[in-house]
């Protein structure tokens, strides 16, 4: 009985090892979209008010 026990926690524990890395690669995927979606709003939020800077100042120009 006991050598049977003992098998299950070692089938519990190389369970848990190979599902580790899985959850750890998951999380870091999440991790890496979550980084680029902000990126990528920081990004539009500086370029946008920026190009309209641009061709309000563009615009002055030609009116003088």
């Amino acid at each position: 009985m006991k050598s049977q026990s003992q098998d299950a926690i070692v089938n519990k524990h190389s369970i848990f090892e190979v599902n580790q890395p899985l959850k750890v690669k998951q999380k870091t995927f999440y991790l890496l979209c979550l980084i680029c979606i902000l990126s990528l709003s920081l990004v539009i939020c500086f370029l946008l008010p920026l190009c309209s800077f641009y061709t309000n100042s563009n615009d002055l120009i030609l009116s003088l």
